[in-house]
């Protein structure tokens, strides 16, 4: 590469390989920029910018142009007659952060050339009235590194592992990649997740090691954890030797039964739900595992019985009949004659009857949490 400012007798020059990409006689005043393809150095751009000229905003074309060069590319770049007039800060920032020192105070009618690599700070450039410099490049290789998160929509990625004393001595809870546990302790690590969002509630490390408190203290805190709650444990070091039964009747409510069996020194892990007996265990000198969990909700109805006691009265209508007879005695001539008249009597009433009658209501509200 060779710049010469000054006049008439400017010129800028790029070589590559032995071969003018921009010669003497095809350079154009401002900035002669060309672009090779890192892998193979094929030529990607071959284009000059008038930065000295008003006319037209030619810092802003260069800008656009760059955008559309692959990362890796290597940028070679000459001056002929002046570059600086009205090159502005956009165009300047493209070399500056390839590294170049130089273009930040490029001058009137500076001669500067310029190599380097986009997507990277190394580069050589050279700045005066007449410069001249090259290099020995070899191909660049673009490596792009992708780190893939696993998110579990509507619920959790939960992972534990647990070693005994003589096994790894260690204990780590993990919800979707972030151990949540941070510094275990000897005993019973137990982390409690909420199971709306699975958010961490609660974190205690409890030495059922060397403690003879801490079981009571278990079953006191567990007693506040409300259900659908995600309870994980991990055991670290020795957990089972002053482990209590009211510890284990926890857990076996929830559906564990190697806790019972839970030896000196050995490894343990828990995951389970509060209020249901699903879960995953283990123990041995060392385990590990994982699952899946969805968010779970709390169902909670609400019966309520109302029963009302009524007085009912009915009336109704009652025809009473009532036989009148009576007795009628005549004599004539002597004779006496005795005859029954009958009649019969009838009246309607009206009649009311009343009863106690109970009724019973049962209504249900149904709230999830």
């Amino acid at each position: 590469m060779a710049d010469r400012n000054g006049g008439s007798n400017s010129y800028a020059e790029i070589r590559i390989n032995g071969e003018d990409v921009v010669s003497k006689q095809n350079s154009k005043r401002g900035i002669n920029l060309v672009v090779l393809n890192g892998p193979d150095h094929k030529i990607l751009l071959n284009e000059s910018y008038n930065t000295f000229s008003g006319k037209k905003d030619e810092s802003a074309r260069l800008v656009a142009d760059f955008k559309k060069i692959p990362s890796g590319s290597v940028i070679i770049a000459a001056v002929k007659d002046d570059a600086s007039k009205n090159l502005k800060r956009g165009a300047r920032k493209i070399f500056m952060d390839m590294g170049s020192q130089a273009i930040k105070k490029l001058g009137f009618k500076s001669a500067w050339g310029f190599i380097g690599i986009k997507g990277m700070k190394k580069s050589g450039e050279n700045v005066g009235t007449t410069v001249e410099f090259g290099t020995a490049l070899s191909y660049t290789k673009t490596v792009t590194k992708r780190k893939e998160v696993q998110k579990v929509e509507g619920g959790s990625k939960i992972q534990a592992m647990s070693a005994g004393f003589k096994h790894g001595n260690t204990a780590r809870i993990v919800v979707n990649d972030e151990d949540v546990l941070g510094k275990a302790g000897r005993g019973l690590n137990i982390v409690v997740l909420a199971g709306q969002n699975h958010e961490v509630m609660f974190k205690q490390t409890y030495d059922t090691y060397a403690n003879g408190k801490a079981s009571s203290q278990i079953v006191e805190d567990e007693a506040a954890v409300p259900p659908g709650s995600v309870i994980i444990i991990a055991c670290m070091d020795e957990c089972s030797a002053k482990l209590s039964q009211g510890v284990k009747d926890i857990l076996v409510a929830m559906g564990a039964k190697e806790i019972n069996g839970l030896g000196f020194r050995e490894g343990y892990l828990f995951m389970g739900i509060k209020g249901t007996k699903s879960h995953l265990e283990k123990k041995g000198p060392s385990v590990n595992a994982g699952m899946i969990l969805g968010y779970s909700r709390v169902k909670k109805t609400i019966k309520t019985k109302v029963t009302k006691t009524m007085t009912q009265t009915k009336s109704y209508k009652r025809t009473i009949t009532r036989v009148v007879k009576k007795k009628v005695v005549t004599v004539k001539n002597g004779v006496r004659t005795t005859r029954v008249i009958t009649r019969v009597q009838k009246r309607t009433v009206t009649c009311k009857r009343s009863r106690k009658v109970t009724k019973t209501r049962t209504t249900s509200q149904v709230t999830h949490r």
